[in-house]
């Protein structure tokens, strides 16, 4: 059955390439770096919860225990700056609205 996909993926008589495209990598790279130089804008306690929730994946409880705050208000904490950053990456880099959703969506490339 393997074989049967992996021949179903055949290119020109080559199998398809299992590694990323280097286009999406550059795109992807190009994407951490305008995140960080917004990051770069914001207070820092806006980058500071923003980096503790969006880029160490910590959960709400484990962020306020950090801050030394409660959960609730490191979640609205939360709310605020990634209104914020949205904002000023609108500014600074206008994109349609499926780009801002997609970066609501995915994951930053660290």
């Amino acid at each position: 059955m393997a074989l049967a996909v992996r021949l179903c993926h055949q290119t020109a008589g080559h199998l398809a390439a299992t590694s990323p495209d280097p286009l999406r990598i550059v795109e992807q790279d190009q994407t951490a770096r305008d995140v960080y130089r917004v990051l770069d804008c914001l207070p820092e306690g806006d980058r500071r919860i923003l980096i503790l929730f969006e880029l160490e994946e910590l959960a709400a409880y484990e962020v306020a225990a950090l801050l030394g705050i409660k959960a609730a208000n490191a979640r609205v904490r939360r709310h605020r700056a990634r209104a914020r950053f949205l904002k000023i990456y609108q500014e600074k880099f206008p994109v349609c609205a499926t780009d801002v959703t997609r970066l609501r969506c995915e994951n930053v490339s660290r």
